[in-house]
């Protein structure tokens, strides 16, 4: 008896997809997961597919493709479905307890790098509250091989999927489970040139404003800050910096763009100076950087 899997051609697919995503994506975002979603379950490139249309597909990469297209169409990530993220230059594996890598934070590691290389006589360390994938800490490192790094997570599956990453890409790195509310530094043997953190800081009140593909399923402690106190983890982060961060060491954060002039107040007393707001590649109020004096 014939697999009616192994009838189908790359074009089919293709098109199979495309009809079935048409209704719930815009047609930019469409093209790119079915980009995604075709070349990683067939190993070819999106030039190869193009070049042979009517190739037939393997019957196991045919089935990951089908099996896809009610998840995409329940709105689910396609890195939770294919279990990989891309992260500057670098894929890392993630799953629902961890957030998926957001091109705004590829650049909270660029500031991060340019830091180091600007600040020269700083110690090549760093902590990162909350490291989540481990994609930041881990890129640090790929990126600048002299730098050494703690980071931890509240959550300990997360953890696990930040450890899997640092094996993956055989990056050394101290990796702890800790409470940024209550940090005990328990791993922590020494000060460090830089804290680093994304630290949840969306607004209960903008989850309507936001995607299914976020509100349905990534983690919700990795996203919301308390309405009450929107900033209770900077106020917490300053405390692990007057205790773990050298003096002339930096604090790099990623922020809410509703929050640069509470940012500014809450590190404007000793013995933090030089408070400064960055903006993000779509002009937003994205970072926020500051010295240890």
């Amino acid at each position: 008896m014939t697999n009616p899997l192994s009838a189908y051609t790359l074009q089919q697919l293709s098109e199979k997809l495309d009809q079935a995503l048409s209704p719930l994506y815009p047609p930019e975002e469409r093209l790119e997961l079915i980009r995604i979603l075709m070349e990683e379950s067939t190993g070819k490139s999106r030039a190869a597919i193009l070049a042979s249309p009517h190739d037939t597909v393997a019957p196991q990469a045919a089935h990951k493709i089908l099996n896809a297209l009610p998840r995409l169409a329940a709105h689910e990530p396609i890195q939770y479905i294919l279990s990989k993220a891309w992260f500057y230059g670098l894929t890392f594996y993630v799953n629902r307890h961890t957030l998926i890598p957001r091109p705004e934070t590829e650049e909270l590691v660029s500031l991060a790098l340019q830091a180091f290389q600007s600040h020269p006589k700083l110690p090549p360390s760093f902590l990162e509250a909350g490291t989540g994938s481990g994609c930041i800490a881990i890129t640090l490192i790929h990126e600048n091989s002299q730098l050494s790094g703690y980071a931890f997570d509240l959550n300990r599956e997360a953890l696990l999927v930040a450890k899997q990453n640092a094996r993956l890409h055989q990056k050394e790195l101290i990796l702890f489970q800790d409470n940024m509310l209550q940090f005990s530094g328990k791993e922590m043997d020494q000060q460090v040139g830089m804290l680093l953190s994304n630290p949840p800081y969306v607004l209960p009140e903008e989850q309507k404003m936001m995607r299914k593909n976020v509100t349905e399923y990534e983690p919700p402690m990795a996203l919301y800050a308390p309405q009450e106190d929107p900033l209770c983890y900077y106020k917490h982060l300053k405390d692990i910096a007057i205790k773990y961060l050298v003096k002339g060491g930096i604090l790099l954060f990623e922020i809410n763009e509703a929050m640069p002039a509470a940012m500014l107040q809450l590190f404007d007393e000793e013995p933090f100076r030089q408070g400064t707001i960055l903006k993000d590649m779509r002009g937003k109020s994205r970072f926020f950087q500051c010295k240890k004096a």
